[in-house]
């Protein structure tokens, strides 16, 4: 049988961060809020393009076949 190691489990913060950095991920990739919501605004919107044309391409396709 195997000796158990010492420390079985990794540390949950490896990188010895400060907490408050781990809840912000804005604060620590240098990005203010204003640009976090601008960012996801522009997901969003792509994504709502994305649906969009792929709905509008699927009901061309197959209204020619009813």
């Amino acid at each position: 049988m195997r000796p158990q190691p010492k420390n079985p489990r990794p540390d949950a913060n490896p990188f010895r961060a400060r907490p408050s950095l781990i809840h912000e991920p804005a604060v620590r990739a240098g990005r203010n809020q204003e640009e976090t919501y601008r960012m996801v605004t522009g997901l969003i919107v792509i994504g709502a393009l994305l649906v969009g044309a792929c709905s509008l391409h699927l009901m061309r396709r197959y209204r020619s076949r009813s």
